[in-house]
């Protein structure tokens, strides 16, 4: 969007960030800023390059506007269809506060359930615990579910969601293949944790219409999980 309104952009990244990510970013002329992968590093890369140019921050899901971006995609899918059930995946947390909050005021029958790795489990931690995570170090192939649930989702996803559940890293890879394989799909890993979660629920979307919002396909092709890892 800045490319095409011909503003500058700055986009801060943890050092292990998905190289194609990296790259496209850098194709739309964006400055990209390293940072050591934490929460604090990306805020306080971001705080010290307002400071200096005087940019304003555009967080990736910890503001209001953010999520009532991300609500449109849930919004697309109930102007098309009924759902029993609407499924995301759960890093920072704006997609699915905004799919529940899209379910809550315009398919309330809908039930909304985040899906998040089990290794890190943040998200689904706070949810049942009552208080959002803070210190986690999330290690999974799902790099885009590598951050800590945001503030402001998380009060939302506290009140509104249904359920998180959790998928393990080699049904993960899994998941991720077989669509591509059956569908001619390609998906990152981050997308194929709600496929991965709902294979280990099956029993609760049995009979049910079911939503699956699918994320994003940016894939580092030198980095790629193996079917080894997935148990192939």
């Amino acid at each position: 969007m800045a490319h095409k309104l011909g503003a500058m952009a700055i986009i801060v990244m943890p050092k292990k960030s998905n190289k194609r990510k990296v790259e496209n970013a850098r194709k739309w002329d964006a400055e990209i800023k390293f940072c050591e992968p934490t929460f604090e590093a990306r805020l306080d890369g971001s705080n010290k390059i307002e400071k200096e140019t005087g940019a304003i921050i555009i967080p990736p899901f910890d503001h209001e506007w953010i999520l009532e971006g991300q609500a449109t995609a849930a919004m697309e899918i109930i102007l098309d269809q009924t759902l029993d059930m609407i499924i995301t995946p759960l890093g920072g947390g704006g997609l699915l506060s905004g799919t529940a909050l899209a379910a809550k005021y315009f398919s309330k029958n809908t039930q909304v359930i985040g899906t998040e790795p089990a290794t890190a489990s943040d998200g689904y931690d706070g949810f049942h615990s009552g208080q959002r995570a803070k210190d986690q170090s999330p290690n999974t192939v799902a790099d885009g579910l590598r951050t800590l649930v945001g503030e402001i989702p998380y009060e939302i996803i506290k009140r509104e969601v249904n359920d998180i559940w959790l998928a393990e890293e080699e049904s993960i890879i899994l998941w991720m293949y077989i669509i591509w394989k059956e569908e001619n799909v390609v998906m990152e890993p981050s997308c194929a944790v709600p496929f991965a979660a709902i294979h280990e629920q099956k029993e609760l979307v049995h009979g049910k219409k079911v939503g699956i919002v699918i994320t994003g396909g940016n894939i580092d092709l030198n980095d790629l999980p193996t079917y080894s890892e997935a148990g192939l």
